[in-house]
């Protein structure tokens, strides 16, 4: 059997759940700062806390966890649709949670909780990917 530790994944994925850390409490410390702090509504707070910590994310990933040669041309777009993809499922928690009544906060740990799977494939399939992966996804 194959051990994870030590290997070329297992590095990756440790830098993506350093910097994805970072983002995610970057958002919710946003989101919660803005929902609570300021009285914005869900929807909006989700918007602009999401927005701040995907800059945050594509310097980190690009030159962190991916440490990608790809051009800001290529990823930026391709990080941009993955990014619009993620607010989506964001916008769904935020948007599921509300219609149940429950508290903002649920919504903020469902959104921390499945968009970080959902971004370690794409970014490093299909965004961050580096010369040798890319193949037909360049």
């Amino acid at each position: 059997m194959t051990s994870l530790a030590g290997s070329p994944l297992a590095g990756k994925l440790g830098r993506f759940a350093s910097v994805g850390v970072v983002a995610t409490l970057l958002y919710a410390g946003l989101g919660l700062v803005f929902a609570h702090g300021f009285g914005l509504a869900p929807m909006v707070t989700t918007v602009v806390a999401y927005a701040l910590a995907a800059v945050f994310s594509y310097t980190a990933h690009r030159s962190v966890t991916f440490r990608s040669d790809r051009t800001h041309a290529v990823a930026v777009p391709r990080f941009a649709v993955a990014t619009a993809c993620g607010f989506g499922l964001a916008a769904l928690l935020t948007l599921t949670v509300e219609r149940l009544g429950l508290p903002y906060a649920v919504g903020v740990g469902a959104t921390c909780l499945a968009v970080p799977v959902f971004n370690f494939v794409v970014l490093d399939r299909l965004v961050f990917a580096s010369t040798s992966q890319r193949g037909s996804a360049s």
